[in-house]
């Protein structure tokens, strides 16, 4: 299975977190490609990303992202750039809405590898900034992931019954005509500016409203039977297939002071 990994990241994130997660990726002698979707400029990373697995791009004049950003600025923030209070947009302002925009840059960085890069390779995955990667991944482990589906995902039944939307920290996408449906389905919310019509307008939060208005269907839980670890109820990457290949440091963005 040819797979391409998929990850974003701007300069303060790369000093907390994804400058770990580029390391320990080519320290683990990865067999797969992995695009990395970066903002600001790249004298930041060209030091580290000049491995010929890592396809770097730049989506600082990324049309979609500038385009849905200046579309969509009365429902952000003043503080995060945007147009939006409390008064004007209420909604804004739950935790997830808040770092929406934010976190777009995840539906961006998949856009590309859909569009760009999608019939080149068997799988689609992405990876959050905060991962390290413990071992290398391999063409059966992926197999094994996916199953008999089209889609894997890390809800669980603790998130799922606290109304948490999916971990996309570690989602994945299988090209045929189900996977990459999905994926841009997932898309096309954004896009076409359906997302408003959600109560969650993040990414996780959005992508659990696609699968359940699906009913899950080519798609399957990989932490569905996982036990939750107290006082890390919702941190589920590490209790599924996974767990043993990539440490998902979830929280590491907040506790050191960045607030998306």
């Amino acid at each position: 299975m040819n797979t391409l990994f998929v990850s974003t990241f701007n300069y303060k994130i790369w000093e907390i977190s994804a400058s770990n997660m580029i390391r320990s990726y080519i320290k683990n002698n990865p067999i797969f490609d992995i695009l990395v979707c970066y903002e600001d400029s790249i004298s930041h990373y060209k030091d580290n990303i000049g491995s010929d697995k890592i396809i770097p791009i730049s989506i600082d004049n990324d049309e979609f992202l500038r385009n849905w950003e200046d579309e969509n600025r009365d429902i952000i923030p003043t503080s995060m750039g945007g147009l939006a209070t409390e008064k004007n947009c209420p909604e804004a302002f739950s935790w997830q809405n808040m770092r929406a925009s934010k976190w777009f840059r995840k539906i961006v960085s998949m856009n590309i590898a859909l569009s760009k890069f999608g019939d080149k390779y068997d799988s689609i995955i992405f990876i959050d900034a905060d991962c390290v990667f413990k071992k290398q991944f391999t063409s059966d482990l992926l197999k094994n992931a996916f199953g008999n589906e089209s889609v894997f995902y890390h809800l669980g039944e603790y998130r799922k019954r606290r109304g948490f939307g999916v971990e996309t920290g570690v989602v994945g996408f299988l090209n045929n005509e189900a996977g990459y449906g999905i994926l841009k389905d997932w898309i096309d919310m954004y896009r076409d500016k359906n997302f408003l019509k959600y109560k969650k307008w993040d990414d996780g939060g959005l992508f659990r409203s696609l699968l359940e208005e699906r009913n899950f269907s080519n798609c399957i839980d990989i932490v569905k039977d996982f036990d939750p670890i107290p006082g890390k109820k919702t941190h589920v990457v590490e209790g599924g297939i996974f767990s043993e290949y990539i440490m998902h440091k979830k929280g590491i963005h907040k506790k050191s002071g960045l607030l998306f």
